[in-house]
């Protein structure tokens, strides 16, 4: 009985150790945020099925002149698009929308799903908020400079939104200050 208790005692130090450094490993060593490819991407909902095919898009430019970001809904003939100011925390990005001067906040996470995500992606993004979730999609190329440029022939639909980011003001993290916008108010 003593032996099978020594036995006992050896396991669960030998778990509780092994636990421990699992723990400390991910607190101080692993990537804690997954936002490794988040800015100065593009992201697509699904690639579109043809020229008049809306699809909702989104890209954060991180450059000299700030950071703003596009959220939108388009095709190659119609551009529905919202600039928006953003910050990042960890997994989470602030924003503000100044045409709505409303605030809100996201958990992001990115990481490589080739083979997980519909051909032809390679990169996926998670955005999550009140819990709700939407699912987007990115090509390594799809690399965004941040003067707007995009050299890929897939997302022309896309370049009016990106120009709009050239001309957009760098408020800093105080042009983030603003009424939160309440749950349903997703731009997406």
């Amino acid at each position: 009985m003593a032996r099978k208790l020594k036995i006992l005692f050896w396991v669960a130090l030998v778990a509780g150790a092994g636990y421990g450094g699992w723990t400390v490993y991910q607190r101080f060593f692993a990537a804690q945020s997954g936002t490794e490819r988040l800015v100065n991407q593009v992201w697509v909902e699904r690639m579109a099925r043809d020229d008049r095919d809306p699809i909702h898009h989104l890209v954060l430019l991180d450059g000299r002149r700030g950071r703003a970001g596009v959220i939108g809904r388009s095709s190659r003939w119609r551009v529905l698009a919202d600039v928006f100011l953003w910050r990042l925390d960890g997994n989470v990005i602030h924003t503000r929308f100044p045409q709505f001067d409303r605030r809100m906040a996201f958990r992001v996470r990115t990481w490589r799903c080739s083979g997980e995500a519909p051909r032809p992606f390679e990169l996926c993004l998670e955005i999550q908020r009140d819990g709700r979730s939407a699912r987007f999609y990115s090509r390594n190329e799809w690399v965004v400079s941040p003067g707007g440029s995009v050299a890929d022939e897939q997302l022309a639909a896309l370049m009016p939104s990106l120009d709009a980011l050239g001309r957009t003001p760098a408020d800093g993290d105080a042009a983030l200050e603003g009424p939160e916008a309440p749950a349903d108010a997703w731009p997406f």
